[in-house]
């Protein structure tokens, strides 16, 4: 009997049944959130379509807070329980992790069609200790350390804390005074941050982070605001690094990341990250990669049942 797989965004959710040995046993499937009023609907929908199969248990991977029991998104008004959930879906069991979360698992089942690598880093230190950072509409961190007896994921809430001081100190140089105004990191990088830099910036408003982007080619203001975010963000993952040493790689993921790791933002961004001073050797060995695969976090829920 399979096993049911989703990764829910705020946008979008995407479904999958697995087998028993966590390989996908049908093609996934996206579905628009605005379609319906709460996860079970969505599930329901996909179940339906797949003939209502007898479930052995499920991993939902959520973009927002999450703990043993409940969750709930950050970006629209779904809550997650895990006792209603096995109830309504008529599975033994339901785990609920973070999307972040989801994807520290899936690093082991990444290939090469899956990641982009940015930088290779010459010859990690070998600590076998990995950190994702996922940057879209919202950010967060994991950090996953290979043992053993398998991978160890530590869940974190990096997005909701404070400015390092050197993002913040940078970000008054260019526009004084203005740290005080993002409260969080998230505040300032995730999607709807890049659509207030800009306003601050320039006076204009902006609907986030993509649309700065769209406009980028043919608007200067807006390739300078990513630019801006670019070497900010250089700035954050070095602060990153110095939390969690993942000496065998740093892991990108999300719209924004993908935005600002590409040509030409991502040399601000790897200049701000390779600045002089402390840990600046491990800096230059640690192997940078994006994940491009949209599926990668399904994967990460398979194998956070096994």
């Amino acid at each position: 009997m399979p096993a049911l797989v989703s990764d829910v965004g705020g946008t979008n959710t995407r479904l999958a049944l697995v087998d028993t040995h966590g390989r996908l046993s049908v093609a996934p499937r996206r579905y628009r959130n605005d379609d319906h009023d709460g996860f079970l609907s969505v599930a329901k929908t996909f179940l339906r379509e797949e003939g209502y199969p007898d479930l052995t248990q499920a991993c939902i991977a959520i973009a927002g807070p999450v703990s043993v029991k409940s969750a709930r998104l950050t970006n629209r008004d779904w809550g997650f329980e895990a006792v209603a959930l096995t109830d309504g879906l008529a599975v033994p069991s339901v785990k609920l992790i973070n999307d972040i979360v989801a994807l520290g698992y899936g690093l082991g089942a990444l290939g090469p069609g899956q990641l982009a690598v940015l930088r290779d880093g010459g010859q990690p230190n070998g600590n076998g200790q990995r950190v994702v950072v996922g940057m879209g509409t919202g950010l967060n961190v994991c950090m996953a350390k290979d043992t053993g007896m398998g991978p160890v994921i530590l869940e974190a809430e990096f997005g909701h804390s404070h400015l390092p001081v050197s993002v913040a100190n940078r970000l008054d140089a260019v526009m004084p005074g203005t740290s005080t105004t993002f409260h969080t990191v998230e505040e300032l990088l995730a999607g709807r941050g890049v659509g207030k830099l800009y306003n601050l910036m320039t006076g204009v408003p902006s609907a986030g982070g993509h649309d700065v982007a769209e406009h980028a080619e043919t608007n200067p203001d807006a390739a300078a605001c990513l630019m801006l975010a670019a070497e900010l963000f250089g700035l954050l993952t070095r602060d990153i690094y110095s939390h969690y040493m993942p000496g065998d790689g740093i892991y990108f993921a999300g719209g924004v990341a993908r935005t600002l790791l590409q040509v030409p933002y991502v040399d601000a961004f790897a200049e701000a990250f390779q600045m002089s001073g402390q840990f600046e050797q491990d800096l230059a060995q640690v192997p940078l990669l994006l994940i491009t695969d949209d599926l990668a976090a399904l994967a990460g829920c398979a194998r956070a049942l096994s």
